[in-house]
Order: C-alpha cells, then structure tokens, then sequence
C-alpha cells in the first residue's frame, strides 16, 4: 500500500517537473522576445529624438531665410549648406559653388543632384536640393525618411525624449513580471489592537425599605443654642395629644 503511494507521489512529482521545466522554457522564450522589443524601441525612440532636432534645426533655418537675402553669393560661402564640406579656395572652390534654384543656397554638387522639370517659363530642368526637390515634387520621397542626417551634424544638445522613461520602465516591470511571477507584496503593518471595553459598574443593590442616608442639613450642624430655641418655640403635647398623636402613628409602624 505503502509502495503505491510512494509511486502515485513520484509520478505527481514528475508531472509538476515537467509542467515547470515548460513554463521556464516559455518564460525564457518571452523574456528574449521583451529584450528584443526593449532594445528596438529605445533604437526607434533614439531616432526619434535625433530626427526632432534635425526639424527644429530646419525650422530656424527656414525662419532665418525670411530675414535675410535667400540667394547666396558664392564668394559669401565656405561651406556646402547640406553636408557642410569646406570649398576649396580660389576659382576651384567657385567652380564647385552651386546656387539651389529654390532656396538660393549654396551646395556642393554631390548635395545638388537633384533637377526639377521644366514648368512654366523654365524651359530647362533646374537644379535643386534634396529638401526643395521633396517639397516641388510630390512623387519624390520624404526627405527625412533617406536617412541623410545624423545626430553629430546636429548642434543642439541630446536629450531623451518624455516618453522614453516610461515605455523602458513599463517594459523592464514587465520582465520582472515574468522572471519572478511568485513576487509577494509586503505585508503590511499589523495594526494596534483594540482597547479593550471598560467594564460598567452596576449600581449598588438596596432593600426595598432599607433607610438612606441623607446629608446632613442645617438643623444637625446646627449649634445647641439654636436646638433649645427650636424647643423652647416648639408647641407642647399634653399627655392626651401624645396618646392620640400615638395612636395616628402606631399603623404605619
């Protein structure tokens, strides 16, 4: 009888092995997946923050133009205004110097490949940059989507964006979640016990009948003096009175 249960309690055992055996290897299976996913949103979240800046850099830029001439001069210029290569001095530099046909800006000719077709009273393709091409050409690419920026070319600090916090924080509790899914909270702190009632005393037991003592009043504090005047002012009973006087109280006695 004895053997039997040994080996009902062995093959329980054996179950409950191969039961957790599978849900490690699924957890584990989930814990690389949630790595994977933690390592492509902070990738994305990155590329966010650095394609953020770039914009605002274009947008001071842009706000700059409408304050000042927007065609550049070549001898004004040093620097390609895409990927910021140094001209070299002289009529070699100013061969290479190329006006953008939209923005006015100087670029050198690797940046300034792209053409316009004629439209209008142009009777020849122009020469634009990559930003004026994706803005004069709606079947062309977005111009952020090449990928022909990076963060170094950007001047403004690099900070993590808002949201970044909170989505790595969400992912890495969810980890945990599955790592250590038998995680018991704190227990809280025991609270005082009650004070115990205070007991009620009953009021003491008196006979029916029973004399209560009274305080004393102003007649038995008071003086002898004052007691012979309150006999002398007293009336006096005839041995008559008395007997009937007597006679009044005897039933209640």
């Amino acid at each position: 009888m004895e053997s039997k249960l040994a080996k009902a309690r062995v093959q329980e055992l054996e179950g409950a092995l191969a039961n957790a055996n599978e849900e490690i290897v699924n957890l584990r299976h989930k814990v690389s997946t949630l790595r994977t996913d933690l390592a492509d949103s902070e990738k994305t979240q990155k590329d966010f923050v650095v394609l953020s800046q770039h914009l605002q850099v274009q947008l001071e830029k842009q706000r700059a133009q409408n304050e000042e001439v927007r065609w550049q001069d070549p001898e004004d210029v040093s620097h390609c205004a895409s990927c910021e290569t140094t001209f070299p001095a002289g009529n070699a530099g100013l061969r290479l110097k190329t006006n953008c046909k939209h923005c006015g800006k100087i670029f050198c000719p690797d940046c300034l490949s792209k053409q316009v077709p004629p439209q209008g009273q142009r009777s020849k393709p122009a020469l634009v940059c990559d930003l004026c091409h994706t803005l004069l050409v709606n079947e062309a690419a977005p111009y952020f989507s090449r990928g022909s920026f990076s963060a170094n070319k950007i001047k403004l600090p690099v900070s993590p964006s808002p949201a970044s916090p909170s989505s790595t924080e969400r992912l890495h509790n969810r980890l945990l979640d599955l790592v250590q899914p038998h995680r018991t909270a704190a227990p809280p702190e025991a609270a005082a016990p009650p004070a115990p009632p205070r007991p009620v005393r009953p009021p003491p037991y008196r006979p029916r009948g029973s004399a209560v003592s009274l305080p004393e009043t102003a007649a038995t504090a008071a003086s002898p003096a004052a007691v012979s005047q309150t006999l002398r002012s007293s009336p006096v009973l005839t041995p008559t009175a008395a007997f009937t006087k007597r006679e009044e109280l005897s039933p209640s006695q």
